[in-house]
């Protein structure tokens, strides 16, 4: 899958610009790259699973009457 192998890229050059800019942080995110790279087909499904959700819904903006509720 051509989207699988371009995720499979971008993990490979994440990871390498964490482990040279950060060798000692972010060492749950560099373990998610690295599981990422040698199992790409989970991560392809669980995107492609999120992507057909529709979006989150939104709460209104306050209006001026809930402001001054709140002073």
């Amino acid at each position: 899958m051509a989207s699988e192998s371009w995720l499979v890229e971008r993990a490979r050059e994440e990871l390498q610009k964490l482990e040279s800019l950060h060798p000692t942080r972010f060492k749950y995110l560099k373990l998610e790259l690295k599981s990422l790279i040698s199992q790409p087909h989970s991560y392809v499904v669980a995107v492609d699973e999120d992507s057909s959700r529709p979006p989150p819904t939104t709460s209104p903006a306050p209006t001026q009457d809930m402001n001054q509720l709140l002073l």
